[in-house]
């Protein structure tokens, strides 16, 4: 996206999508776009993320190593587990299309979920959730086709979520379900929310989340910057992530940063620091991840 112009970003030129109508106030979905070295923001979404890197600078490798642990912890237990069914809560904008040879040449976390899944698992069907109408539109124009769905639910709503997850479901067949990033963040009781999503999975699913935390005062500069902005979010601390996972089964090492999650040995993955994609090794991380599961009976 341009300031002159309010239409999608040139690879959307071509698709039938509304214009942002906040274009004037950050979003978070576009300042997500931004820290994670997109296009599809304006400036003032580029303007909160200048803040964000003037006062936390550790803030935006650690959100993108969080991008990197959501491809790589899809790409995972796909490669343990039968899944055939994949949920997004949670839309990014669409990177678009990739032919077979692009798809295997690029990083996994810059290929649309979908069709990352479908190097793994090609008959698998993948379900997009969220109540963004702009990031619908472009889903719509650029993602829908064969095993994909697409469907309206406010991501930061247990009981849409998990009634959208069900209709979705196939039987006791189990799930992976993808939080996607700054989702737990935007809600007041993240625990009572995983609960009741993981109540509607099958025996044997899978899912995966992250969640900003950092010292009480870097939390409280990272949350009245975006407070200022008119996005709430709340930044925890790392007992309180991890009591999100209190009566799961999560899958070793449990909680941990996200870069430090099963890293992979591909030579991508060995400069992910020097591509600004991880935090250097004597940083402390903003971000936790982790991957539970629901027990078999």
């Amino acid at each position: 996206m341009t300031d002159t112009d309010d239409h999608a970003a040139d690879e959307f030129a071509e698709c039938d999508v509304p214009s942002d109508p906040r274009s004037d106030k950050p979003a978070c979905e576009r300042v997500l776009d931004h820290l994670c070295a997109n296009k599809d923001n304006y400036r003032v979404d580029r303007e909160l993320v200048e803040l964000l890197d003037r006062d936390v600078p550790g803030l935006r490798p650690a959100v993108r190593s969080g991008r990197v642990f959501l491809a790589r912890a899809v790409t995972t237990a796909l490669a343990r587990t039968p899944i055939e069914r994949v949920v997004s809560v949670g839309l990014r904008f669409p990177i678009g299309f990739c032919d077979h040879d692009q798809i295997h040449r690029k990083p996994p976390h810059e290929v649309d979920l979908h069709r990352l899944v479908g190097t793994i698992r090609p008959e698998a069907e993948t379900l997009y959730l969220d109540s963004s109408p702009l990031l619908l539109s472009h889903a719509r124009a650029l993602l829908e086709g064969p095993g994909v769905t697409i469907a309206t639910a406010d991501p930061t709503a247990p009981a849409p979520v998990s009634a959208a997850i069900e209709a979705f479901a196939d039987g006791s067949a189990p799930l992976l379900v993808c939080l996607e990033l700054l989702v737990l963040e935007r809600i007041p009781d993240p625990r009572h929310y995983l609960r009741t999503v993981l109540e509607t999975l099958p025996p044997g699913s899978y899912l995966l989340f992250t969640h900003l935390s950092a010292a009480p005062d870097t939390a409280t500069t990272i949350e009245k910057t975006f407070v200022t902005a008119g996005l709430a979010l709340r930044v925890r601390t790392r007992d309180e992530i991890a009591e999100l996972l209190h009566g799961t089964d999560p899958l070793p090492p449990g909680l941990t940063h996200p870069h430090q999650w099963h890293p992979p040995e591909d030579p991508w993955a060995q400069d992910e620091h020097d591509r600004g994609w991880a935090p250097a090794p004597s940083d402390p991380s903003l971000l936790y991840a982790a991957v539970t599961t629901t027990k078999q009976p």
